[in-house]
């Protein structure tokens, strides 16, 4: 399978027809952490769930975001509604896809209309980061959390809704955690800025200037526990750009498990996961570099 040529998405379908059954009764934590050690939840794609290291270290970082992200709804699909015969996951994955595209196409082949959504999900939008090789797709990740809602029976006349609210709360928490203090530094406004300019190049149907923060957020919209634990994630990634995280930041933590009901082992596990990801990938991670942030 080349993720670079037409039918890749056939022929992701016949590479897994052997290894569903793996993920079809695994919990929400084991899958929350299967996505995230493949790095796009923090947009740095480093390793793929399915394929073997000989096959994906062949593929540049786009080809590795289209993998990565059919593999992430087909793992999602596998566990959620414990099917195992691909051209059944083709299907929910297809109405999911042309439920939050309302594109109309001339096509009527499942797995070509997963391709080229797919394929044009990640194009490179933004010139500018196109010059400095980097690639701005941290907001994909709203995607996951909006098919984890449609596995639940969410109104799909509602999901486009939800994506847009999701989208706002996301940088209002992103932006509430950068403020916490009166000392913002370089790596936390190219942060932000990072964050802000993945979320226009994921949805172009907000006013971004409008976004605001207040001293208290409101964790309502949190609801799901793939969406819980990327807001802990994303906070740890914010509080650990100086390498440490003070008293203050570790109790905005605490408060967070608290409200949200996460396991508090799961805190001090993804401070680790995190930490280490951040120390074996410094490099690919330039929202944590000033030098090669251009804003």
């Amino acid at each position: 399978m080349n993720p670079a040529l037409k039918y890749w998405v056939n022929n992701f379908f016949l590479d897994i027809k052997t290894k569903t059954e793996k993920y079809k009764n695994i919990s929400n934590a084991e899958l929350y952490q299967l996505i995230a050690e493949t790095g796009i939840l923090y947009g740095v794609p480093v390793k793929t769930i399915i394929y073997e290291k000989n096959k994906y270290s062949e593929w540049n970082n786009i080809e590795l975001f289209k993998v990565i992200y059919l593999e992430t709804l087909t793992i999602i699909s596998i566990n959620k509604y414990k099917l195992t015969d691909t051209l059944h996951i083709i299907n929910k994955i297809y109405k999911f896809i042309t439920s939050i595209n309302k594109q109309k196409t001339q096509n009527d082949n499942k797995t070509i209309i997963i391709e080229n959504y797919i394929n044009n999900l990640f194009e490179q939008k933004d010139i500018k980061l196109k010059i400095i090789n980097q690639y701005n797709f941290n907001f994909i990740f709203i995607d996951f959390y909006l098919y984890f809602k449609y596995t639940n029976n969410y109104d799909i006349n509602k999901i486009n809704n939800l994506k847009i609210q999701t989208t706002k709360t996301l940088l209002q928490l992103i932006n509430y955690f950068i403020n916490i203090d009166n000392d913002i530094s370089k790596n936390e406004k190219n942060i932000y800025n990072y964050y802000l300019e993945s979320a226009k190049n994921y949805t172009n149907t907000i006013n971004y200037n409008q976004i605001k923060t207040n001293n208290k957020i409101d964790y309502k919209f949190v609801d799901n526990y793939f969406l819980k634990r990327l807001v802990l994630d994303i906070a740890i990634i914010i509080f650990l750009e100086d390498n440490n995280i003070d008293k203050q930041e570790k109790e905005i933590l605490n408060n967070i498990i608290q409200t949200l009901k996460i396991e508090k082992i799961k805190l001090e596990q993804s401070i680790i996961f995190i930490e280490n990801f951040i120390l074996e990938n410094s490099k690919k991670i330039f929202y944590l570099n000033n030098k090669n942030y251009h804003t």
